[in-house]
């Protein structure tokens, strides 16, 4: 992934540095520093989003930025590619993002009392895996919580649970977006299975329309149209 990424920026790429620290930090002015075994026991299974991946993107002319765009939307492998596509503005906005937003923004402050994962429902195609971008860079700006991002599978608990914490020692929470197409349940029960362990955490997975997932009434899903309004078209 790391020369792929590095071939696509031409070389360009400032890419993670395994012998040196990452730094995830908190609003309050916390820090967490992150270690390579940290790092490579964690990100086997899921991203930690620390403080280099946002970093200030380095300006490019009209031809590197139609080339990054071109990139972005083909199929890359590389998540930080993909998220630094979004905060290009190289993907529109959809309105369903604000539903998002506004459900996953108190989660943090109130993590012991949510009733199971925040799952985005619809169809392939229509914007979730960019919404999970989107929301990963907002909540990493704001510096709300730690996130660590999964993708294609949902990782177990004991994977990432050295990371989840150190996160618990500073009494921050953790975000962990998992964007694996899977049963809302899937997630509940990893919701649970990190809760028994004492774990402070939120969860935001995606999910297939299904009559499993429309009969859920717990305010804790987020359907996707799989048509744009207007508004969008425009945009």
């Amino acid at each position: 992934t790391a020369i792929a990424e590095a071939e696509a920026l031409n070389g360009s790429a400032k890419l993670h540095s395994w012998n040196g620290p990452g730094i995830v930090s908190f609003a309050d002015g916390q820090k967490l520093v992150t270690t390579p075994s940290m790092r490579l026991s964690t990100e086997s299974s899921a991203s930690i989003i620390d403080d280099a991946w946002l970093d200030p993107l380095q300006p490019v002319n009209e031809a590197e930025q139609l080339e990054k765009f071109a990139l972005f939307h083909s199929i890359p492998s590389s998540l930080r590619l993909l998220l630094n596509g979004v905060r290009r503005g190289f993907a529109i906005k959809r309105d369903f993002e604000d539903d998002l937003w506004k459900t996953v923004r108190p989660a943090p402050h109130n993590h012991a009392n949510e009733k199971g994962a925040i799952v985005l429902s619809g169809q392939s195609g229509i914007g979730k895996s960019v919404a999970l971008y989107r929301l990963a860079s907002t909540i990493r700006s704001d510096r709300l919580a730690a996130v660590l991002f999964a993708r294609d599978r949902i990782p177990q608990a004991v994977e990432v649970a050295p990371f989840l914490t150190e996160v618990d020692k500073l009494n921050q929470v953790t975000v962990l977006i998992v964007d694996a197409l899977d049963a809302p349940k899937r997630y509940d029960a990893l919701l649970e299975s990190f809760r028994s362990r004492g774990h402070r955490i939120v969860i935001v997975g995606t999910s297939y329309v299904s009559e499993q997932t429309m009969n859920r009434h717990d305010g804790r899903l987020i359907s996707v149209p799989p048509y744009v309004r207007p508004s969008e078209q425009d945009a």
